[in-house]
């Protein structure tokens, strides 16, 4: 039974708090890669920058309420 609860605890863990990737790409108005842009989260600490080709990868932790 604890076996049970402990694994069905993990679980809802695992599901309330996931990390999903966001990815793009950052232009100027003539579709031109900005390199070294800062894309940040909006209330976190989480930010990167682009790469050469305007290209970030960056991971949201979202959590259910």
């Amino acid at each position: 039974m604890k076996i049970s609860l402990l694994f069905f605890y993990f679980l809802y863990c695992t599901i309330s708090i996931a990390l999903k990737p966001i990815t793009g790409t950052v232009t100027e108005n003539s579709d031109i890669p900005v390199l070294r842009a800062t894309v940040l989260i909006k209330g976190t600490d989480n930010e990167i920058n682009t790469d050469i080709d305007g290209y970030y990868s960056i991971e949201v932790r979202l959590m259910k309420n």
